[in-house]
């Protein structure tokens, strides 16, 4: 019986073509996760920035009911007592908000100074 000599065993172990290829891949899916990371991090701050106006209006215009005062400002709303003691929430991109009456017990707008509104 004969042993066919001429087969040939394959090397072991990876090229560094294939290593490369195999780093390349990786360093993409990571960009794609931070690019996604990025973008879902500033929507959880659009709608944090909101819900804090939302709470802002609704503190400003109890304010507005219980005090009796037409004119209210985050200055104000910021050094109440009683219920509305708890502060005014921080804007979640650094900002600070800016609160708009209209002098006839109504809230107009709330805008957070980076740009939120």
């Amino acid at each position: 019986m004969k042993i066919n000599k001429s087969i040939r065993k394959a090397p072991k172990g990876v090229t560094l073509i294939e290593l490369s290829v195999v780093i390349a891949v990786i360093l993409v899916l990571i960009s794609v996760l931070f690019i996604g990371a990025t973008y879902y991090r500033d929507s959880a701050n659009n709608a944090a920035c909101v819900i804090n106006q939302s709470s802002i209006r609704k503190a400003a215009e109890s304010y507005m009911n219980i005090e009796g005062d037409d004119d209210v400002t985050t200055a104000t709303l910021s050094s109440a007592t009683g219920p509305m003691s708890a502060g005014l929430p921080d804007c979640p991109t650094g900002g600070v908000y800016a609160l708009v009456t209209n002098g006839a017990g109504a809230v107009t707008s709330i805008a957070c100074d980076d740009g939120h509104s």
